[in-house]
């Protein structure tokens, strides 16, 4: 194998792994805590929109938001986790409109904006990180077989 062709196919790998990454949308994130002013609270994470933060695959909001076009007003008057709450009586209770055991029934300090301290956290390298490194490997080996 060539040191051209072996290059492309490292890049190839960089492009496919970067492809979930770039495809996070902070911008609608940074949107909603501009909208309802939530920077700062319960609700300044990713939490918001998906499962288990980022990346991971969007809850019942999220998908609502998704599928509305990513119109939040249009969203509003809907109980996306089905619990008896519209999302903007969830918002603005401060609980999560997509996490049915989090409303503001069960919040029982719906007047304090508790301060989110998990946003700052470095996270670990992520499965992308391995698969990155493995490639990098087997490219190494075929250029060094094939060479």
């Amino acid at each position: 194998m060539n040191y051209k062709l072996t290059l492309a196919l490292f890049l190839v790998l960089i492009v496919l792994i970067g492809l979930p990454i770039a495809a996070a949308r902070p911008t609608y994130f940074a949107a909603f805590k501009e909208k309802y002013n939530t920077s700062g609270t319960k609700l300044d994470t990713c939490n918001t929109c998906h499962t288990s933060g980022g990346g991971s695959p969007r809850n019942l909001y999220g998908l609502a938001f998704f599928d509305s076009g990513h119109d939040f007003i249009a969203i509003e008057t809907l109980d996306s986790d089905n619990d008896g709450f519209t999302n903007i009586a969830e918002i603005n209770a401060l609980t999560f409109p997509g996490d049915a055991n989090d409303n503001p029934q069960s919040n029982s300090n719906t007047n304090e904006k508790p301060i989110t301290t998990a946003t700052n956290a470095k996270k670990a390298p992520g499965f992308e990180a391995i698969i990155a490194v493995i490639g990098f490997f087997i490219i190494v080996g075929f250029h060094r077989k094939y060479a």
